[in-house]
């Protein structure tokens, strides 16, 4: 659910995040999936969060500004 009193900062970088900053995000953003569950519950959603925190080396993520689908 999403929090009204949450504003995330204008000029924010995802890269220097930590789980519970992305996980507040997101929260915020108020994504469903097709079933209307919120994107914070997806177990795949919450692996790619534990990849983008977990990695050492960040710099792939640098160029990436959209996904094509």
């Amino acid at each position: 659910m999403s929090n009204p009193n949450f504003q995330p900062l204008p000029e924010r970088n995802i890269r220097k995040m930590n789980r519970a900053e992305i996980l507040r995000l997101f929260a915020w953003y108020d994504f469903k999936d097709a079933l209307r569950h919120e994107i914070i519950n997806c177990r795949d959603f919450l692996e790619l969060v534990e990849l983008a925190v977990s990695s050492a080396d960040k710099s792939e993520f640098q160029n990436q500004t959209q996904v094509s689908v």
